[in-house]
Formats: structure tokens, C-alpha cells, sequence
């Protein structure tokens, strides 16, 4: 069967089981928490079949994966190898909070895979190594050149997982309730299954099928939204209209007289958690933890209201907050740090050909896309569920 049925086959099936959950929901009241449960064990279940199915000990498939992987699923492995918790979890909020600003992850993170395509994929193709130290002693000759390579790989990935793995204890913790380090045990579970047996090969596919879960999963909610507003399945095209709307909620929300009595409710709990900080009488941790919820108090206390001419603008025009040289620097640091990533520049290594690996980062781009270009929709949206949902209450 070839890769395309199988994946085909695999992609209804998941879209089936996603409907199916969400008639049970609407209908049958299905729980939020048992949800989240069984997204968890059918995904976890997927993924620790593929790792054990495209299990290996040949070396040229444990490391490149037989340099045999179609541009097309390269660029999927890519993309989902790209689709951290930055991505995934975070672009959406920082579109909201940061408007215009936040674009600046955008086109730095897409950006650098235009350096990847020019400047870097199809040559460390061409050279066959298997790592990227391998490639830097070749090119610099000696063993010092090799050693530096080796550190700064460990010191980029060990950071990158650790943002990674806390991500997956924040999901785990919030969606299903298992405490925070146990989640974080059930992701790392998963990552062992998925790499350890097959090395890149098993790696490759469980990403392929990884990617299919993570972007039905970001498209899901928001296009889902945009056909209950506006019967338009498109958030592309109707979010330009929802952030005038919350321009709009935004001015009812500050005039209105239940907004003011809880802001002095947060208020009136920050003046009390900085009186009992005052009193020095409780232990250190403690100290900490409600100094965090003070300040979180005092935010919602005096968050800033909405004049009534208030505009988009924010979130169309250039970054004058953060000062447009600040906002370039950012871009380029991002840039050259996603050309730069390990994990990121391996995946070209297993591609047949040198033309392969340049269209593989093509298709990388495109997979990127389709998130990052429904990201601005995900944050409008989300802030007008917020509006509607959220606030005024306590």
C-alpha cells in the first residue's frame, strides 16, 4: 500500500473519530476531562505503533532514514517538527497581546527557512554526513571543529526540550488533570517510543502522523468558530471583521457598570494578598505564590479601558511599542536561530537527492503556513470568545 493511501486512510479516520467526539459532546454531553483523554491515548497509541512498526538497526536507517523520504512527507515531518509548543500553544496569545508586534515570530521563524532553502539544506545534503558535527569537521578539518559543533547542538536542544517538555506538562496538567511532572513523564513515554526503536525512520513517520493530529486540531476550533459567526468556514477571510467587533465589545465592556464592580473586586483582593505579604509572618513559598497572584490581581484591577474611538489600528500598524529597530532585531535573531536549530537541519539528510531536499523545505513552508496564517484568525477569535464568555465575571 503506498505512503499516500495509507496516510489518506489515516487522515479520515482521524477526522471521523473528531466528529464523532464532537457529536458526542453536543449530543450525549461527553466531559471535557474524558475528552481530553482519549485525544491523549489514541494519539500517544498512534504514535507508539509507528515506532514500533518502523523499528530498525541498519544505521543508515536509524540515522538519515535511508535517505529515502519523499520531499512531500519531509516537508510534513518538518512541519510538525516545527509545530512546538511556541507554535502550537503560544502564537495565537502572543498575536493577541502583542497585535502587530507579534509578527515578528512570523516572519522570523518563516523567514528562516528561506535560509534553510538557499543557504544551508541542499548543501549539508550534499555532503551525505549523517550529523551536523560530522559536516563541520569535513568542512574546518580537526576534531575542534567537530567538539564545537557537539556542544552547541547539546546546548540548542537541551534548551529547545526544555521549553518542549514543560509544554507537555502544562497540556497534560490542564486538559486531563494529572499532575504536572506525571504529564510530563506520559510526553517524554511517548518521545522514547517514538525514537529510541527506529531512530530518524521512526522518527520521520510518527511526525507525518503527528502533524495530521496538530493541524486538524488547530484548524478544528477556530474554523468551527467562524461558521458559528459568520457561516463563512474561512477565518481568514472573516477575521478582519471579528477584530472590529471586539473593538466594539471592548467600549460596551468599559462603560459597562458589572466590568467596574469587578475590577474593584480584583482590586479589593490585591489590597489584601499585599497585606499579607506585609506581614512577613508566612513562609517564603508562600510568599512567592501569592505575590504572583497579587500581581495578577492588580493587572485585572487596572487593566486598561477602551476610549470610545478606539481602533484596530493596534494590530495594523507598525510596532511602536517595541520600536521598529527592536522589532527588525527580533526577526533576525529568529531567523538565524530557526536555520540554526539541530533538530531542524537533520531532517535534509534524509531526503534522496539534493533537489529533494530543496523542495522538502518548500513544502516545510507550506505545512508552517497553514498555522501560522490561521494564527491572527485563532487570536481575534479567541479574544471575542473571551469577550462574549469571560469577561465581567469573577
Amino acid at each position: 500500500m503506498s505512503l499516500d493511501r495509507i496516510f489518506g486512510i489515516y487522515t479520515i479516520s482521524f477526522l471521523a473519530v473528531t466528529i464523532l467526539i464532537g457529536i458526542g459532546e453536543l449530543a450525549f454531553g461527553l466531559p471535557n476531562r474524558w475528552i481530553g483523554w482519549i485525544f491523549m491515548a489514541l494519539s500517544l497509541a498512534i504514535y507508539i505503533v509507528i515506532g514500533v512498526v518502523t523499528r530498525t538497526s541498519n544505521p543508515d536507517q536509524y540515522y538519515v532514514a535511508g535517505r529515502g523520504v519523499p520531499a512531500f512527507y519531509n516537508g510534513m515531518a518538518t512541519g510538525s517538527d516545527w509545530m512546538s509548543a511556541a507554535s502550537f500553544i503560544s502564537m495565537g496569545g502572543a498575536l493577541s497581546a502583542q497585535g502587530f508586534a507579534g509578527l515578528a515570530y512570523v516572519m522570523g521563524w518563516t523567514g528562516g527557512y528561506l535560509l534553510l532553502a538557499v543557504f544551508l539544506g541542499p548543501y549539508l545534503r550534499q555532503f551525505g554526513a549523517y550529523t551536523i558535527p560530522d559536516f563541520l569537521s569535513a568542512r574546518y578539518g580537526g576534531n575542534a571543529a567537530r567538539v564545537i559543533g557537539v556542544v552547541a547542538a547539546v546546548a540548542c536542544s537541551f534548551t529547545y526540550l526544555i521549553a518542549q517538555v514543560t509544554g507537555v506538562g502544562l497540556i497534560v496538567s490542564r486538559f486531563i488533570g494529572l499532575d504536572f511532572n506525571i504529564g510530563v513523564f506520559v510526553g517524554l513515554l511517548g518521545v522514547l517510543f517514538c525514537s529510541v526503536l527506529g531512530g530518524m525512520r521512526s522518527v520521520t513517520w510518527t511526525q507525518v502522523a503527528q502533524y495530521i493530529i496538530l493541524i486538524i486540531s488547530y484548524l478544528v476550533p477556530v474554523v468551527y468558530l467562524s461558521w458559528q459567526i459568520f457561516a463563512i468556514p474561512i477565518p481568514e477571510l472573516t477575521y478582519g471583521r471579528i477584530l472590529q467587533q471586539n473593538n466594539v465589545k471592548a467600549v460596551e465592556i468599559t462603560r459597562d457598570a458589572k466590568e467596574k464592580e469587578t475590577r474593584a473586586l480584583w482590586k479589593k483582593d490585591a489590597d489584601e494578598l499585599n497585606a499579607k505579604i506585609k506581614e512577613g509572618s508566612l513562609p517564603e513559598a508562600e510568599v512567592d505564590k501569592l505575590k504572583g497572584q497579587a500581581a495578577l490581581a492588580g493587572r485585572q484591577a487596572t487593566a486598561p479601558a477602551a476610549s470610545d474611538d478606539a481602533k484596530v489600528g493596534r494590530y495594523l500598524t507598525v510596532p511602536t511599542g517595541v520600536g521598529m529597530w527592536n522589532f527588525l532585531a527580533l526577526t533576525f535573531c529568529l531567523m538565524v536561530g530557526t536555520a540554526g536549530l539541530p533538530h531542524i537541519l537533520t531532517r535534509y539528510y534524509t531526503t534522496p537527492s539534493v533537489r529533494q531536499a530543496r523542495i522538502s523545505v518548500a513544502w516545510s513552508l507550506f505545512f508552517i503556513f497553514l498555522l501560522y496564517f490561521t494564527a491572527p484568525a485563532y487570536a481575534a477569535f479567541a479574544r471575542f470568545a473571551i469577550y462574549a464568555k469571560l469577561v465581567g465575571t469573577k
